[in-house]
Formats: structure tokens, sequence, C-alpha cells
């Protein structure tokens, strides 16, 4: 889009250019059809000079007055000629400077509408790399879960063993005691581990935390 609106610049200032070279021309134009007016009216000053002299020459002063009232008539007839084309002259410049100052307009708008775009642009980029942070926490918290799922259920096919042995060995009652116990706080850590990271990822590893729920231990420790 950027790319558009230089080349769209760089056609306007072309015009703008080409615009100004037809203005030069026509102010030339327009110096020469000056000089043609003086011209023609100084040579109306001396047919009127002429005529009066004519006046006082009956018959040289007949032709001479035909032939000075056909320069005259020729003389008006250019006159004519240059205020039309003078006007010509106008209308054009004025469709040109009408049609350049619509151009520079509209770059002037293509121009606002992209640094109104730009702090969109910048809030998008800072909002993808906020995701990809986030997808990235998520991606480490599912390894994490993935990890503790086989440790709890190593530790879920120990602890009926602990219960097995307390009951088979009861003069060795308070070593294994000691032991599940031990094995019942490490289930409790990696259960707390479970649902911290549950919460950090939204959601996303909920069921871990809920198997974990599900296994309904009853520790008889706690009433020996």
């Amino acid at each position: 889009m950027v790319g558009d609106l230089r080349d769209s610049l760089r056609e306007s200032q072309r015009a703008q250019q080409e615009t100004e070279e037809r203005l030069r021309v026509a102010d030339a134009r327009n110096a020469v059809f000056a000089q043609r007016f003086a011209f023609i009216q100084q040579e109306f000053v001396d047919l009127n000079i002429e005529n009066e002299q004519l006046k006082h020459e009956v018959s040289d002063g007949q032709r001479d007055l035909q032939s000075l009232r056909g320069r005259l008539w020729a003389a008006t007839r250019e006159a004519q000629n240059a205020k039309a084309d003078s006007k010509r002259m106008s209308d054009i410049q004025l469709d040109e400077h009408t049609a350049a100052r619509a151009e520079v307009d509209r770059l002037k708008s293509f121009e606002e509408e992209l640094e109104r775009l730009r702090p969109q642009l910048v809030d998008l980029h800072a909002e993808s790399e906020e995701l990809k942070a986030e997808v990235t926490r998520l991606k480490q918290y599912e390894a994490e879960a993935r990890v503790l799922k086989p440790l709890m259920a190593e530790l879920q096919e120990s602890i009926p063993r602990c219960f097995e042995l307390l009951n088979n060995f009861p003069d060795n009652a308070f070593g294994i005691q000691r032991r599940t116990g031990l094995l019942g706080q490490r289930f409790r850590n990696l259960q707390q581990a479970l649902e911290t990271a549950s919460n950090q990822s939204g959601g996303t590893i909920a069921s871990a935390s809920t198997e974990v729920e599900s296994m309904g231990f009853d520790w008889p420790w706690e009433t020996l």
C-alpha cells in the first residue's frame, strides 16, 4: 500500500511539473498577445491620423481609406482570435490547477489513512508476540503435566503395597508408617503441582488434576 502511495505521489509530482510547464508556455503566449494588442492599439492611432490626412486627399485618400479599412478589419479579427485564445488558455489553466489540487488532496488523504492505521499495526504485532509467549507457556505446562502423570501412576501403585506391608508386618509398622507418610506427602505435593499448573494454563491440563482427585485415597496413618 505504501508503494502505491509513493507511485501516486510521483505521478502527481510529474503531472504538477507538466502543469507548471504549460503555465509557463501560457504566460509566454499571453505576453505575445499583449504585444500584439499594443501593436493593434498603435495601429488604431495611426489609422485615425491617416484618416484625418485622407480627408484632404479625395481620390487617393479613398483608395487609401479602403486599404486602411481592410487592415482595420484584419486587425480586429486578429484581436478577437487572440482574445478567444486567451480565454481558452485561462480555462485550461483553471482545469489543470483544479486537477492538481484534487490529486494533492487525495495523496494527503492516503497519507493520513496510513498514519491512522500505523498504531493498529503496531498493536497487532505486540498482541501477536504476547500470544506466542502464551502458547509457549501452555506447551511448557503441558510438558510438566506429561512428566507428572506417570509419577502419579507410580505413586498410586506404591501406596497399596505400603498398606499391604503395614497389615502383614505389624512389628515394623512404625517404619512402614513413616515411609507411607512420606509417600502421602509426595502425593499431596504432586497433586498441588498439578492444580497449580492447571490454574496457570487456564484449564489446559485440568484433566490431570481431575484424575488425581478421582483416586480417592484414604490415608490410614492419620488414625493410627
